[in-house]
Protein backbone atom coordinates (compact mmCIF):
# COMPACT_ATOMS: atom_id res chain seq x y z
CA UNK A 1 0.00 0.00 0.00
CA UNK A 2 1.47 3.36 -1.05
CA UNK A 3 1.85 6.26 1.36
CA UNK A 4 1.46 9.67 -0.23
CA UNK A 5 1.94 13.10 1.35
CA UNK A 6 0.75 16.12 -0.62
CA UNK A 7 0.56 14.14 -3.90
CA UNK A 8 4.07 12.76 -3.49
CA UNK A 9 4.64 9.05 -2.89
CA UNK A 10 7.00 8.77 0.06
CA UNK A 11 6.74 5.01 0.74
CA UNK A 12 5.82 2.34 -1.80
CA UNK A 13 4.99 -0.39 0.72
CA UNK A 14 3.87 1.43 3.87
CA UNK A 15 3.43 -0.06 7.32
CA UNK A 16 2.28 1.11 10.74
CA UNK A 17 5.67 2.69 11.56
CA UNK A 18 5.55 4.79 8.39
CA UNK A 19 2.15 6.12 9.45
CA UNK A 20 3.49 7.11 12.87
CA UNK A 21 6.54 8.82 11.30
CA UNK A 22 4.40 10.79 8.86
CA UNK A 23 2.04 12.04 11.55
CA UNK A 24 4.92 12.88 13.86
CA UNK A 25 6.70 14.95 11.22
CA UNK A 26 3.61 16.86 10.10
CA UNK A 27 1.95 19.46 12.31
CA UNK A 28 -1.54 20.90 12.02
CA UNK A 29 -0.06 24.08 10.62
CA UNK A 30 1.31 22.18 7.61
CA UNK A 31 -2.18 21.71 6.10
CA UNK A 32 -1.02 18.51 4.45
CA UNK A 33 -2.84 15.52 3.03
CA UNK A 34 -1.78 11.99 3.96
CA UNK A 35 -3.14 9.37 1.56
CA UNK A 36 -2.94 5.59 1.65
CA UNK A 37 -3.46 4.11 -1.81
CA UNK A 38 -4.82 0.58 -1.69
CA UNK A 39 -5.12 0.46 -5.48
CA UNK A 40 -5.99 2.79 -8.35
CA UNK A 41 -9.06 4.77 -7.32
CA UNK A 42 -9.21 3.26 -3.82
CA UNK A 43 -7.68 5.31 -1.01
CA UNK A 44 -8.03 6.54 2.56
CA UNK A 45 -7.01 10.13 3.19
CA UNK A 46 -6.43 12.37 6.20
CA UNK A 47 -6.38 16.15 5.85
CA UNK A 48 -4.41 18.21 8.34
CA UNK A 49 -6.16 21.61 8.60
CA UNK A 50 -5.45 24.05 11.38
CA UNK A 51 -8.71 23.17 13.17
CA UNK A 52 -8.00 19.44 13.34
CA UNK A 53 -7.93 16.35 11.15
CA UNK A 54 -10.63 15.35 8.70
CA UNK A 55 -10.66 11.97 6.98
CA UNK A 56 -12.20 10.66 3.77
CA UNK A 57 -12.44 7.36 1.93
CA UNK A 58 -12.98 6.85 -1.77
CA UNK A 59 -13.55 3.63 -3.71
CA UNK A 60 -13.97 4.18 -7.44
CA UNK A 61 -14.70 0.47 -7.95
CA UNK A 62 -17.81 0.42 -5.75
CA UNK A 63 -18.66 4.14 -5.85
CA UNK A 64 -18.40 4.38 -2.06
CA UNK A 65 -17.46 7.83 -0.75
CA UNK A 66 -17.19 8.55 2.97
CA UNK A 67 -16.16 11.49 5.10
CA UNK A 68 -15.58 11.63 8.84
CA UNK A 69 -18.52 13.05 10.78
CA UNK A 70 -16.07 14.80 13.07
CA UNK A 71 -14.28 17.50 11.09
CA UNK A 72 -11.72 18.10 13.83
CA UNK A 73 -10.37 14.65 14.67
CA UNK A 74 -7.56 14.11 17.13
CA UNK A 75 -4.25 12.77 15.87
CA UNK A 76 -4.64 9.58 17.92
CA UNK A 77 -7.92 8.70 16.14
CA UNK A 78 -6.36 9.39 12.74
CA UNK A 79 -3.35 7.27 13.62
CA UNK A 80 -5.52 4.30 14.67
CA UNK A 81 -7.60 4.55 11.51
CA UNK A 82 -4.67 4.80 9.09
CA UNK A 83 -2.80 2.03 10.92
CA UNK A 84 -5.77 -0.35 10.75
CA UNK A 85 -6.22 0.45 7.07
CA UNK A 86 -2.58 -0.11 6.15
CA UNK A 87 -2.68 -3.42 8.03
CA UNK A 88 -5.73 -4.51 6.06
CA UNK A 89 -7.98 -4.59 9.13
CA UNK A 90 -11.69 -3.79 8.84
CA UNK A 91 -11.53 -1.89 12.16
CA UNK A 92 -10.65 1.32 10.32
CA UNK A 93 -14.38 1.73 9.64
CA UNK A 94 -15.13 1.77 13.37
CA UNK A 95 -12.35 3.94 14.79
CA UNK A 96 -14.11 7.14 13.63
CA UNK A 97 -17.68 7.88 12.64
CA UNK A 98 -18.36 8.01 8.91
CA UNK A 99 -21.08 9.49 6.73
CA UNK A 100 -21.66 9.08 2.99
CA UNK A 101 -20.85 12.00 0.74
CA UNK A 102 -21.14 13.00 -2.93
CA UNK A 103 -23.13 10.81 -5.31
CA UNK A 104 -22.84 7.93 -2.85
CA UNK A 105 -24.76 9.93 -0.24
CA UNK A 106 -27.54 10.71 -2.73
CA UNK A 107 -27.76 7.06 -3.72
CA UNK A 108 -27.82 5.91 -0.09
CA UNK A 109 -30.60 8.34 0.78
CA UNK A 110 -32.64 7.29 -2.24
CA UNK A 111 -32.23 3.60 -1.39
CA UNK A 112 -33.17 4.17 2.23
CA UNK A 113 -36.24 6.20 1.27
CA UNK A 114 -37.35 3.50 -1.18
CA UNK A 115 -36.98 0.82 1.51
CA UNK A 116 -38.99 2.91 3.98
CA UNK A 117 -41.74 3.51 1.43
CA UNK A 118 -41.89 -0.19 0.62
CA UNK A 119 -41.89 -1.31 4.26
CA UNK A 120 -45.70 -1.73 4.49
CA UNK A 121 -45.68 -3.89 1.35
CA UNK A 122 -42.87 -6.09 2.66
CA UNK A 123 -44.62 -6.55 5.99
CA UNK A 124 -47.94 -7.28 4.26
CA UNK A 125 -46.35 -9.98 2.10
CA UNK A 126 -44.58 -11.47 5.09
CA UNK A 127 -47.79 -11.55 7.11
CA UNK A 128 -49.65 -13.15 4.20
CA UNK A 129 -47.04 -15.90 3.84
CA UNK A 130 -46.97 -16.62 7.57
CA UNK A 131 -50.73 -16.40 8.22
CA UNK A 132 -52.40 -17.93 5.16
CA UNK A 133 -51.84 -21.63 5.96
CA UNK A 134 -52.91 -21.48 9.65
CA UNK A 135 -55.97 -19.42 8.70
CA UNK A 136 -56.98 -21.83 5.94
CA UNK A 137 -56.63 -24.81 8.28
CA UNK A 138 -58.50 -22.98 11.03
CA UNK A 139 -61.32 -22.01 8.67
CA UNK A 140 -61.57 -25.61 7.45
CA UNK A 141 -61.88 -26.84 11.02
CA UNK A 142 -64.64 -24.31 11.76
CA UNK A 143 -66.54 -25.08 8.52
CA UNK A 144 -66.29 -28.81 9.18
CA UNK A 145 -67.68 -28.39 12.68
CA UNK A 146 -70.35 -25.81 11.88
CA UNK A 147 -71.54 -27.02 8.44
CA UNK A 148 -70.52 -30.57 7.68
CA UNK A 149 -70.62 -32.14 11.13
CA UNK A 150 -74.40 -31.53 11.56
CA UNK A 151 -75.03 -32.79 8.02
CA UNK A 152 -72.94 -35.94 8.38
CA UNK A 153 -74.37 -36.70 11.82
CA UNK A 154 -77.70 -37.30 10.12
CA UNK A 155 -76.20 -40.66 9.07
CA UNK A 156 -74.22 -41.45 12.23
CA UNK A 157 -73.25 -39.54 15.37
CA UNK A 158 -69.56 -40.55 15.56
CA UNK A 159 -68.44 -37.93 12.99
CA UNK A 160 -64.65 -37.73 12.55
CA UNK A 161 -63.95 -35.39 9.63
CA UNK A 162 -65.22 -34.31 6.24
CA UNK A 163 -63.29 -34.90 3.01
CA UNK A 164 -64.07 -32.32 0.34
CA UNK A 165 -64.71 -33.40 -3.23
CA UNK A 166 -62.22 -32.84 -6.02
CA UNK A 167 -62.06 -32.63 -9.80
CA UNK A 168 -63.94 -30.44 -12.26
CA UNK A 169 -66.29 -32.90 -13.89
CA UNK A 170 -64.22 -33.48 -17.03
CA UNK A 171 -63.75 -36.97 -18.38
CA UNK A 172 -60.03 -36.89 -17.63
CA UNK A 173 -60.54 -35.67 -14.05
CA UNK A 174 -64.00 -36.77 -12.93
CA UNK A 175 -65.53 -35.14 -9.90
CA UNK A 176 -65.05 -37.07 -6.68
CA UNK A 177 -67.87 -36.25 -4.25
CA UNK A 178 -67.21 -35.10 -0.71
CA UNK A 179 -67.40 -37.80 1.93
CA UNK A 180 -68.36 -38.01 5.57
CA UNK A 181 -65.87 -40.00 7.61
CA UNK A 182 -66.70 -41.59 10.95
CA UNK A 183 -64.59 -42.87 13.81
CA UNK A 184 -64.98 -46.52 12.85
CA UNK A 185 -63.52 -45.78 9.36
CA UNK A 186 -66.95 -45.90 7.75
CA UNK A 187 -67.48 -43.24 5.10
CA UNK A 188 -70.32 -42.24 2.79
CA UNK A 189 -70.74 -39.52 0.19
CA UNK A 190 -72.42 -36.31 1.21
CA UNK A 191 -74.91 -36.88 -1.59
CA UNK A 192 -76.22 -39.93 0.24
CA UNK A 193 -77.07 -37.65 3.16
CA UNK A 194 -78.40 -34.42 1.61
CA UNK A 195 -79.13 -35.42 -1.97
CA UNK A 196 -78.50 -33.33 -5.10
CA UNK A 197 -77.54 -30.18 -3.16
CA UNK A 198 -74.36 -31.90 -1.93
CA UNK A 199 -72.20 -30.53 -4.77
CA UNK A 200 -73.25 -26.94 -4.05
CA UNK A 201 -72.67 -27.32 -0.29
CA UNK A 202 -69.32 -29.03 -0.81
CA UNK A 203 -68.14 -26.37 -3.30
CA UNK A 204 -69.31 -23.54 -1.06
CA UNK A 205 -67.40 -25.05 1.86
CA UNK A 206 -64.21 -25.30 -0.22
CA UNK A 207 -64.55 -21.67 -1.33
CA UNK A 208 -65.10 -20.50 2.24
CA UNK A 209 -61.82 -22.11 3.29
CA UNK A 210 -59.96 -19.75 0.95
CA UNK A 211 -62.13 -16.63 0.90
CA UNK A 212 -62.51 -16.22 4.67
CA UNK A 213 -58.72 -16.27 5.37
CA UNK A 214 -58.15 -13.76 2.56
CA UNK A 215 -60.77 -11.42 3.99
CA UNK A 216 -59.27 -11.70 7.47
CA UNK A 217 -55.77 -10.98 6.15
CA UNK A 218 -56.95 -7.99 4.11
CA UNK A 219 -58.83 -6.51 7.07
CA UNK A 220 -55.82 -6.91 9.39
CA UNK A 221 -53.39 -5.46 6.84
CA UNK A 222 -55.63 -2.48 6.02
CA UNK A 223 -56.04 -1.77 9.74
CA UNK A 224 -52.28 -2.06 10.23
CA UNK A 225 -51.60 0.26 7.31
CA UNK A 226 -54.02 2.89 8.67
CA UNK A 227 -52.34 2.74 12.09
CA UNK A 228 -48.91 3.05 10.44
CA UNK A 229 -50.00 6.13 8.48
CA UNK A 230 -51.53 7.69 11.58
CA UNK A 231 -48.28 7.12 13.46
CA UNK A 232 -46.25 8.75 10.67
CA UNK A 233 -48.50 11.82 10.68
CA UNK A 234 -48.10 12.19 14.43
CA UNK A 235 -44.31 12.01 14.14
CA UNK A 236 -44.13 14.70 11.46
Amino acid sequence: MKLEINQTIVVEDADADDIKDALRVLSQEDKAFITLWESAGVFLQAGVPSTGYVMSYHNAQTGEELISKNQALKQAAVSRTLTAYVQGKWEWRNTVGWQPTGEYATRSISTGAALRRGLPIYLALLFFIVAIVPLVMGTKAVVDQVVFKPLCEQYASDFDHFQHGSGNGNVSTPYTPGRCWYQDAVNITLKEVVGSSSVFIDTAGSILQVVVPLIIIVVIEVAGFMLWRRGRKRNK
